[in-house]
C-alpha cells in the first residue's frame, strides 16, 4: 500500500510538473507570436489561467505530503516530544476533516456548474472541468493528511 501511494504521489509530481512546463511553454510562444508575427493564441491565457487553477490545487497536495505547508509552533516549544506528536496527530486528523468538508462542498459546486452546462469563452470546454480540480485536489489533500497521520501514529507505537 504504501508503495502504491508513493507511486500515485510521483505521478502527481509528474502531472504538475508537465502542466507547469505546458503553460510556460503555449506562454512563451504567445509572447513570441503576439511581439514578434503581431498575431497571438486567443486560447492561450484561459488555458495558462485554468491550468495554473490545477497546478494550484494538485501542488498543494504535494505540500502537505512532504510538510511544505506553513505552520504556527509556538506551542511546540513547551510540549514534550510525545505530546508534540499527538498535537500534531490531531493536527492531522483536523485538517483532514476540513480537507474532506471542502471537497464535499466543492463538489457540490462543480455538479452545479456541470448541470448548467457552463463553457469557458475560447477553448469552449466544460467549465466543470475547471470546477473539477478543487473537489480532487480536497480530496487528496485529505488522503495525504490521512496518510501522514497514521504514519505518525504508527511511529509513536513501534
Amino acid at each position: 500500500m504504501k508503495r502504491a501511494f508513493e507511486k500515485f504521489s510521483i505521478v502527481e509530481g509528474w502531472f504538475v510538473g508537465a502542466l507547469l512546463i505546458a503553460v510556460t511553454g503555449i506562454l512563451f510562444l504567445n509572447v513570441v507570436m503576439r511581439f514578434v508575427f503581431n498575431n497571438s493564441l486567443g486560447w492561450a491565457e484561459e488555458f495558462s489561467r485554468y491550468s495554473i487553477v490545477w497546478v494550484t490545487m494538485i501542488g498543494a497536495s504535494l505540500c502537505v505530503r512532504s510538510g511544505a505547508h506553513i505552520a504556527i509552533d509556538p506551542l511546540s516549544r513547551f510540549l514534550s516530544a510525545r505530546a508534540l506528536r499527538y498535537l500534531n496527530i490531531a493536527v492531522m486528523i483536523f485538517c483532514c476533516i476540513v480537507c474532506i468538508l471542502l471537497c464535499h462542498y466543492a463538489w457540490a459546486i462543480t455538479e452545479k456548474i456541470g448541470r448548467l452546462g457552463q463553457r469557458s469563452a475560447t477553448l469552449n470546454m466544460p467549465m466543470a472541468l475547471v470546477y473539477a480540480a478543487m473537489p480532487v485536489g480536497f480530496a487528496l489533500m485529505a488522503v495525504h493528511f490521512l496518510v501522514a497521520a497514521f504514519g505518525m501514529l504508527r511511529k509513536d507505537t513501534a
